[in-house]
């Protein structure tokens, strides 16, 4: 390959990799930093639930985002992907295999981290979903719902392909897949939110529209980060545990005795938990049924003479400084919600 065009490939995606590195240590370092000032000066305004989201998220999308935003500008977009339509009923199947990618991104995830709290002696918790249980459900929507997929769908499809589809949409769409994946840091996420960003990204690459993917990101978030822990939060599980344990040996003859000590209300929420349950599995397996139907329309076009080859795609996209930074960033982040 000419080198003047793998210098510029391999300065393309070092400089993404060095804007995502950026986005990463300044927001992180802007965090520590506000914690310190509120644990020294505002200790009292440090337990509401609503403070740690603001800790945890004001420095990325006030500090980190506009960092990126900055830095990526270096690349200019030169091809992005050409814009097309997508019919509601094309949308509504796209959404159905996107929580079949996540039912089994997340299987994987909870298989590994379950193997990695075995090796290690710890009980490592998701603690974004421990956070969302106890948050309240509109914090929960604004951030998870609203802004969360606006940012990152701007950042890891329209930022990132828009500059790297020009390399070949196999290399641009694992890519931002992948950063995408790294970007949640930690295991329990990783796997779903890599297949999830593998989707995504096909979507955008064949509609160039990120209003497609941002409104799908977004119905994701609002079953898995509002609706789940806004059930979960209204039952008590060791309860449920104990009137399984009853119904079962009661052998489906539900007395009084068998319902001793659970309200007619919590009932109530028991039986929407299960109801949801049973639509999330419905929904699930059905988008791993589509996935599998479908599987040849994900077909790859070839963008001509500038995509880069598999053989050269390790030493240009990933063995450079901003690139390797990024991943080594990203896997930091994952030990260390291991603690």
């Amino acid at each position: 390959m000419p080198k003047p065009f793998t210098d510029r490939a391999r300065r393309c995606f070092s400089v993404i990799g060095i804007a995502l590195t950026a986005m990463m240590l300044f927001y992180i370092g802007a965090q520590y930093l506000a914690m310190i000032i509120m644990r020294l000066y505002l200790a009292d305004y440090l337990s509401p639930q609503w403070m740690v989201w603001i800790l945890s998220f004001v420095p990325l999308y006030l500090i980190g985002v506009p960092t990126f935003a900055l830095i990526v500008r270096r690349i200019p977009v030169e091809f992005p992907p050409e814009r097309k339509k997508m019919s509601v009923g094309a949308w509504f199947v796209t959404l159905i295999m996107c929580f079949g990618v996540m039912y089994i991104g997340a299987y994987i995830g909870n298989i590994v981290m379950a193997l990695v709290n075995t090796a290690t002696g710890n009980d490592a918790q998701n603690a974004l979903s421990e956070l969302l249980q106890r948050s309240s459900p509109l914090i929960n929507f604004a951030v998870t719902v609203v802004v969360a997929p606006i940012v990152e769908e701007m950042i890891f499809r329209r930022a990132i392909i828009n500059r790297t589809l020009p390399y070949g949409e196999r290399t641009s769409i694992i890519f931002s897949a992948l950063m995408f994946g790294l970007f949640h840091g930690n295991l329990y996420q990783f796997f779903y939110a890599f297949g999830l960003g593998m989707l995504l990204a096909f979507i955008y690459v064949r509609t160039g529209r990120v209003w497609y993917t941002i409104p799908l990101h977004m119905a994701i978030n609002l079953v898995g980060g509002v609706i789940a822990p806004f059930l979960l939060g209204k039952v008590d599980l060791d309860k449920i545990n104990s009137l399984a344990e009853r119904m079962s040996a009661a052998a489906g003859n539900v007395t009084s005795s068998v319902l001793e000590g659970v309200t007619p209300s919590e009932v109530g929420w028991i039986m929407l938990l299960g109801l949801y349950s049973l639509f999330y599995s419905g929904i699930s397996i059905a988008g791993v049924v589509l996935l599998i139907v479908k599987r040849k329309k994900f077909y790859l076009k070839p963008t001509g003479e500038r995509e880069i080859p598999r053989s050269h795609i390790g030493s240009i996209v990933y063995y450079n400084v901003g690139v390797f930074a990024a991943i080594v960033g990203g896997l930091v982040l994952m030990v260390l919600s291991l603690r």
